[in-house]
């Protein structure tokens, strides 16, 4: 069964108000979310994006993977519904759930090709959609589609028994009988083949390691009868020496590399001292001219007036009221009087001298301040630039002692490098032989390695087989029992390949004993595992478990939702997920849930889900 969807519509479906997913093949696609609702008091995490995949399988089941019962979106006032478009192989389905829905209320509406096949009530709907697609749960959905939330994830987490009722929740075993007789026929026929091939591969191994040791033997005592020692003690001293001499320049570099640091950083710290100098400078320069320009326009303000007024004091003495000639007053000439002018005057001249007072005082007052911050900075930058020469002399003193040091280390360099060569001639042959025990002795290892495995691998398959056989006797006595450990034999089988990718090793179990489930990693109980482990342990079991369901169902779709899979993982944890994930190419889109904004991943699409203040949720 293949199940493509094309559209999902909800209307105040949990934090959604209005929202349309159209799925198009699109590959790839992020969904992030950012949460604006202050009463959240979080950024992305409660925005809605998990909201997008509950509203299929609701749609479908009436249920959610998380079992949630109110559905309805508490902020919205016309009940909820939601519609999706799919196609189950070639039937084309549209399916529309409501709750409380003025238009719709409370419903299940199921058109088949684009004809009503809904019942006439929302029971007899419920019993035609699981007639129709019978496979289709909650449980399925959560475990195939909807990675993250759903029973997979609860396997992991759950006690060594409740493990074992998940998976015959999950397991669908009534499906798989007829499968799982032929498999066990093949698996033993393969197991006996396997057997045969390590226990050949023993008998070869255990006589050509036995050869190898006796050649070791042989070419070691005609090794230990070769003598070089003074040249090898010549060649130690010259080693000693160019060690010391080595390790002598290492500490000049380091020595050097320091004092140019702080030559560095001393020269920032002047250059910003001489910065804030200049800095304050300049405000105490914008400061003085703007007050004094400030002065300046009232002195004018002040000068422009009084230069009238005394221009009419001189123009009203100027009138002459008597006659120059005779001394006798003039008929109809009136001289002004000037008195009131010239108090004005006298007041102008007053506030004038204020004003020029005050310029005065703001030029002393400016000149008093710049030399003050002359006086501040002029110690400090002295001894700052005094130290930036004095690491600087530093700096020139080490480097003389650096290059003197390495001329020596060369000549000591060319003098062991002779003594090297002189030793080649008298290596050639002990070199020769020295390889062949070397290669012998890790002939011998490999052996010896590949023994032990060949053991360990007739221990476990003759494990294997046994435990086969008592399949063959299981099938007529407890065949569910034996049902469920061939559904555990087969997870185990996919977690291995998937641990691979992400662990670097397929050094991961199931065990059945008796109602127990037990899960290990490196040989360690899941219990044990660090958080970490944990996480990357479930994505693999949740992956795991979805093979064996698609691949007992027969059931594939065109989505896969990752919600949330990469929380607590760190850096390398993620980029090893996404290699698992890179390597699907039958799903053609991936949806990947994620609020982390670090993550690196290969995106076709980006989906937005945004809640804003009011608390409802819409795709941006």
């Amino acid at each position: 069964m293949r199940v493509e969807f094309n559209q999902v519509i909800l209307h105040n479906f949990l934090s959604f108000g209005d929202a349309t997913l159209n799925i198009n093949n699109d590959g790839f696609i992020r969904v992030s979310g950012i949460n604006e609702n202050p009463d959240d008091m979080a950024v992305s995490n409660g925005s809605g994006k998990s909201s997008l995949w509950e509203a299929i399988v609701w749609a479908l089941t009436g249920e959610t993977i998380r079992g949630t019962k109110q559905v309805c979106n508490i902020y919205g006032t016309d009940g909820t519904y939601v519609r999706i478009n799919f196609k189950v192989d070639s039937t084309q389905y549209e399916i529309l759930r409501s709750k409380d829905s003025k238009e719709y209320k409370t419903n299940l509406l199921i058109y088949v090709d684009g004809v009503d096949k809904s019942g006439k009530g929302i029971r007899e709907s419920e019993k035609l959609l699981q007639q129709l697609l019978p496979d289709i749960t909650a449980s399925l959905l959560g475990s195939v589609i909807i990675l993250g939330q759903g029973l997979p994830q609860k396997f992991t987490s759950n006690s060594p028994s409740g493990r074992k009722e998940v998976l015959e929740q999950l397991s669908k075993s009534d499906f798989m009988i007829q499968d799982l007789k032929d498999r066990v026929a093949r698996r033993k026929a393969e197991l006996s083949a396997e057997l045969r091939k390590h226990q050949d591969e023993n008998v070869a191994s255990t006589a050509m390691k036995q050869h190898l040791e006796d050649s070791i033997d042989k070419t070691t005592k005609n090794v230990e009868s070769m003598d070089r020692t003074l040249l090898e003690q010549k060649h130690t001293l010259l080693e000693q020496e160019y060690t010391e001499l080595s390790r002598s320049v290492t500490d000049l570099e380091s020595k050097l590399e320091s004092f140019t640091v702080s030559q560095q950083n001393k020269n920032v710290d002047l250059v910003k001292l001489e910065s804030n100098k200049k800095t304050e400078e300049s405000e105490l320069q914008t400061e003085y001219t703007k007050a004094s320009a400030d002065l300046k326009i009232k002195i004018n303000e002040i000068k422009a007036p009084m230069d009238v007024k005394q221009h009419e004091i001189s123009h009203r003495k100027n009138v002459k009221d008597v006659c120059p000639t005779c001394g006798q007053k003039l008929i109809g000439v009136v001289k002004l009087d000037t008195t009131e002018l010239e108090a004005e005057v006298n007041e102008l001249k007053q506030k004038l001298e204020v004003v020029q007072t005050q310029l005065k005082d703001q030029t002393d007052m400016y000149q008093s301040n710049m030399k003050y911050i002359a006086d501040k900075y002029s110690p400090l930058l002295t001894q700052m630039r005094s130290e930036v020469n004095q690491l600087t002399t530093n700096c020139s003193e080490t480097k003389l002692q650096l290059r003197s040091m390495k001329s020596n280390k060369e000549q000591v360099e060319k003098q062991l490098n002779q003594t090297t060569t002189d030793l080649q001639q008298f290596d050639a042959i002990k070199n020769s032989l020295l390889e062949m025990i070397e290669d012998n002795k890790h002939g011998v290892e490999e052996l010896t390695s590949k023994i032990l495995y060949n053991n360990s691998e007739i221990e476990k398959l003759q494990q294997h087989l046994d435990v086969q056989n008592k399949f063959d006797t299981a099938l007529k006595r407890d065949f569910r029992g034996y049902l469920l450990m061939s559904v555990i034999e087969y997870i185990e089988h996919r977690a291995k390949n998937y641990c691979k990718t992400i662990f670097n090793t397929d050094k991961i179990g199931f065990e059945l004993d008796g109602n127990n489930i037990d899960i290990t990693y490196c040989n360690k109980p899941y219990e044990n595992l660090s958080g970490g482990e944990k996480q990357k342990v479930d994505l693999i079991v949740q992956f795991s478990i979805r093979d064996m369901l698609c691949s007992h169902l027969g059931f594939t779709s065109n989505i896969l939702v990752l919600d949330e899979v990469f929380d607590g993982l760190d850096a390398i944890g993620c980029q090893k997920v996404l290699d698992v994930i890179s390597a699907i190419t039958d799903i053609k889109n991936i949806f990947i849930v994620t609020h982390r904004k670090d993550l690196s991943i290969p995106t076709d699409k980006e989906i937005v889900v945004v809640k804003s203040c009011n608390g409802i949720s819409e795709i941006r």
